[in-house]
């Protein structure tokens, strides 16, 4: 074998392992940048501090836990996060959805209509898992209809989907929607978002406030999309409700619907709770919470707080000196 032969397998070995090492590192990690590094070096996170007003004071490695010195830690929360979104393959349970496909976005408006009910996440992830498994989830297929997939239907929800509610209530909303998506939206949840946008383009958006002096869904014009619009047309769909704020919010968080606005994203759980209680913040006052803003503290809880490890929490935590879980573990 010649040198340079020997020299062109050497190099494209070394950019195949790169590039495991890349995927490693984002699935370990969560989350990747998008318009800033947050991870390599004080830099990003120091202009980002500047802009909300907080001062930087250098990676929380670098100071004792338990320092604070007048720092607001929800602008750190936001400063830190201002930009990040995480990889369009989201991790439900033991299933990847892929946000990026057609197939993936359909599976989410699968997992909203499992999650509106009295449930748990565990009995959720054993029913959509189930599903898919069986091939129950295909959209034409459930589309379509007809006695041997609904039997297919009420037998994995009568032995995986422990919920309250009516279990033939959520079969007839799977296959409905199915149907709704494919004759309205072409098959294709994220037909609703262009055409939110192209409302937007078309018709010059209301920048009025709300009563409360906060902004209202229209004047997320700003943010190109009309949120109003998209989430009157996600709630057509059955069983869908509040969740298609979790949809929404899901969408940017994985970078796909990354024009959406504070409104839209405005579904509040566990994981934007949990920063707020670790931090001693009231998490129903909506003046506080906005100082970080939703997907910043879904951010937060989702890849940080939720590990529950303290060597996270003083590794990669913006908070820690203000976290009771880095100081006391609880």
């Amino acid at each position: 074998m010649n040198i340079a032969r020997m020299s062109g397998l050497a190099e494209q070995a070394a950019n195949t392992l790169s590039e495991l090492a890349n995927e490693l590192r984002q699935l370990s990690a969560g989350v990747h940048l998008v318009e800033r590094a947050r991870m390599g070096g004080t830099g990003g996170i120091r202009a980002s501090a500047e802009e909300t007003g907080a001062p930087w004071e250098g990676p929380v490695s670098s100071r004792k836990v338990g320092s604070k010195t007048g720092v607001n830690p929800l602008a750190r929360v936001q400063a830190f996060w201002d930009g990040v979104s995480m990889a369009p393959v989201m991790t439900f349970g033991e299933c990847r959805v892929d946000l990026a496909a057609p197939s993936g976005r359909w599976e989410l408006l699968v997992l909203a209509v499992l999650l509106g009910a009295r449930v748990t996440n565990r009995v959720v992830e054993r029913t959509f898992a189930t599903l898919r498994n069986q091939g129950l989830l295909d959209l034409e297929r459930l589309a379509c209809g007809g006695e041997g997939l609904r039997h297919a239907l009420e037998e994995v929800f009568r032995t995986e989907y422990h919920a309250l509610g009516n279990k033939a209530g959520k079969i007839e909303a799977l296959i409905d929607n199915a149907r709704r998506l494919v004759e309205v939206w072409d098959g294709d949840l994220h037909a609703i978002y262009l055409a939110a946008r192209k409302r937007v383009q078309e018709e010059p958006a209301s920048r009025e406030a709300t009563a409360t002096g906060q902004p209202g869904p229209v004047a997320a014009a700003e943010h190109g999309v009309d949120e109003k619009m998209l989430i009157q047309s996600l709630q057509e769909f059955k069983h869908v409700k509040q969740l298609a704020f979790w949809v929404c919010r899901t969408l940017k968080a994985h970078g796909i619907w990354r024009d959406l606005g504070p409104w839209a994203t405005g579904y509040h759980d566990r994981y934007t709770r949990l920063p707020l209680e670790r931090l001693g913040i009231e998490h129903d006052s909506f003046d506080l919470r906005s100082q970080a803003g939703v997907m910043a503290l879904y951010l937060q809880g989702y890849n940080l707080c939720s590990q529950d490890d303290v060597k996270v929490c003083l590794n990669e935590c913006p908070v820690a000196a203000w976290c009771s879980f880095a100081q006391l573990g609880t």
